[in-house]
């Protein structure tokens, strides 16, 4: 993992073909420095995570360069302010009333998800 404090650090996990397409397309949006790191190719990734694998894999994380910690909505907003097309939607998931129910439908989402790929046997 690259330790560049000015860069912001994506924890994702490229076995889940959902979470592997967002991630590939996310990258050719961000106009920032960003590491992208793979947990499911180095599954020591989530020590630095301070998780255990499961919960790795079923949320995105980010590590902003103040090394404070986002999982889910909070992270995908930190990427979409790092791209000018996605920043709108950085402002709009923000506010508090869109942010709440925006958190619950994540997490849903991911667990469903989650959920899927056990099944599918994608790890």
């Amino acid at each position: 993992m690259k330790t560049d404090k000015d860069e912001t650090q994506v924890f994702y996990n490229s076995a889940c073909p959902v979470c592997d397409w967002g991630i590939k397309t996310q990258q050719k949006k961000c106009q920032t420095p960003v590491a992208w790191n793979d947990l499911h190719n180095d599954n020591q990734l989530c020590e630095l995570l301070e998780v255990d694998i499961e919960t790795a894999r079923k949320y995105l994380h980010v590590v902003t360069s103040d090394g404070k910690q986002h999982i889910g909505i909070d992270a995908f907003i930190v990427l979409w302010r790092s791209s000018p097309s996605q920043a709108w939607m950085a402002q709009f998931f923000s506010y508090p009333l869109i942010n709440r129910p925006a958190k619950f439908g994540y997490f849903l989402f991911a667990n469903v998800l989650y959920t899927w790929n056990r099944l599918r046997r994608h790890w």
